[in-house]
C-alpha cells in the first residue's frame, strides 16, 4: 500500500478487522450508539483517597 492513497479507515464490526476505503458515507445525524445504552451511566463523583 503506499502512502498516497488516499482513504478512511473502517472497522468491520462482523469481522473484527480494519479496512481502508475511498467510499465512505458518513450518517452525521444519526447517533453511532443508541442513546438507551448510556442512560444512567453518568460520571460518578470524585472519591477522596486520604
Amino acid at each position: 500500500s503506499s502512502s498516497s492513497k488516499k482513504g478512511y479507515k473502517c472497522y468491520d464490526v462482523k469481522n473484527s478487522r480494519l479496512f481502508i476505503s475511498r467510499d465512505v458515507l458518513f450518517h452525521e445525524q444519526t447517533p453511532f450508539f443508541h442513546p438507551i445504552d448510556y442512560v444512567g451511566q453518568g460520571l460518578e463523583a470524585p472519591h477522596n483517597l486520604a
